[in-house]
């Protein structure tokens, strides 16, 4: 399984990308895609509730948002993140700390991310994102500091590919 990118570079790129996609999808998504992104949000919640992973539709939801605005070259891009950027370091990662209270954060963001949409909202579907992607960033944060504690890295080569989180390089993004 390939290594992926960096998880703190990938959540960055994501931040930067799908908050302005998210506006995007304010203002050209249609009913049918509104639609799709709402079954997205339906099936985390039921699977979630059960139980299980929901990560097909988070990733329904994220490609959702994508489709929304007509374009086929932001779609890509962010079937590209999701597909190339979830390598054994981010599944490792995920491992260290998801709970089901961090899923459900995940799911009351993606809520208000889908209510700004439907309300065509740009500027709010831009910073709800923005707002699930910083989140997601303190918790990976919070898994490395975990995973560095409980498992110190025997590869230089992993310890490299996880870029350091963005604030400590100085580059937070405010």
């Amino acid at each position: 399984m390939s290594d992926g990118q960096g998880a703190f570079e990938l959540l960055r790129a994501r931040w930067l990308i799908e908050g302005e996609i998210a506006s995007e999808a304010a203002r050209n998504a249609g009913p049918e895609d509104i639609a799709i992104l709402r079954s997205a949000v339906a099936e985390m919640q039921r699977r979630q509730r059960e139980g299980r992973e929901a990560e097909a539709a988070d990733r329904e939801f994220h490609l959702g948002i994508a489709r929304g605005t007509h374009n086929s070259a932001l779609v890509a891009v962010i079937h590209n993140l999701w597909d190339q950027g979830r390598g054994a370091i981010w599944k490792r990662m995920e491992h260290h700390f998801q709970t089901p209270s961090l899923r459900a954060a995940a799911l009351r963001d993606h809520r208000a991310i889908l209510s700004a949409l439907e309300a065509r909202e740009a500027a709010g579907a831009r910073a709800a994102m923005r707002q699930h992607l910083e989140r997601v960033d303190r918790e990976f944060n919070r898994g490395w500091e975990l995973l560095k504690e409980q498992e110190p890295a025997t590869s230089p080569v992993e310890m490299a590919s996880v870029a350091l989180p963005s604030r400590r390089r100085g580059s937070r993004r405010r």
